[in-house]
């Protein structure tokens, strides 16, 4: 799979749900305001010839950890095993009920201040549909059978990754993580707020290995 990192240039105006932009400003975004969003391509009759992408920000996220726990008031979205042995499992809300059907879509993570931590190892970072009610999965109550959902059911991408000692910053920086088929069935059979699950895969002797620690900077 691609990694496609973006280091932006300018700042547009205020990205608004379902907001459709011109191929042409891809190349001038600085997104430093958003951390996460979907980056959509819809059948041509919705755009011009170019192609022109949409971009839905995330209406929430965040982390169930092994134990079932998420603080709703916690805004940082680590995915995998810390140094205490606890392991996390991420999740990116997104409300869908402005946007046409589509054809292609990647989810853009900002690689966060101490986005990453491990003994320089390789990691498979995947994403997943969810099954556990909204509700339940933003409010902190979907407990352990939430965790177990982030990273199971449908597969809708994953991306390998080479993890440096120690985490290196990468403010503003973007990783572009491109979304299979199901991912574009499921999103067009849905009409409103959906959530994608997150999970980290690494060598099972790690000590710890992790994405996005600081993402709450």
């Amino acid at each position: 799979m691609r990694v496609f990192v973006y280091r932006q240039i300018t700042w547009p105006a205020r990205l608004t749900h379902g907001v459709s932009l011109n191929t042409k400003h891809m190349t001038r975004f600085i997104y430093r305001k958003a951390k996460c969003f979907l980056l959509l391509f819809a059948p041509l009759f919705h755009m011009t010839a170019l192609g022109n992408p949409i971009i839905v920000p995330i209406t929430d996220r965040g982390w169930y950890s092994e134990q079932g726990v998420h603080d709703p008031n916690n805004s940082n979205y680590i995915v995998g095993k810390v140094i205490d042995g606890t392991v996390y499992h991420n999740w990116f809300s997104f409300d869908n009920s402005a946007t046409p059907q589509i054809t292609d879509a990647s989810l853009v993570i900002r690689l966060t201040h101490n986005y990453a931590s491990a003994k320089s190892l390789p990691v498979e970072y995947s994403l997943w549909d969810v099954t556990t009610p909204i509700d339940a999965l933003l409010g902190g109550t979907g407990g352990t059978a939430a965790f177990a959902d982030l990273g199971s059911g449908l597969e809708f991408g994953s991306i390998a990754l080479d993890i440096p000692v120690g985490g290196t910053p990468f403010p503003y920086i973007y990783l572009t993580i491109p979304l299979n088929s199901t991912f574009v069935d499921s999103f067009n059979a849905t009409h409103g707020e959906f959530a994608i699950g997150g999970m980290l895969t690494y060598p099972s002797d790690t000590l710890y290995a992790y994405l996005w620690g600081g993402s709450d900077i």
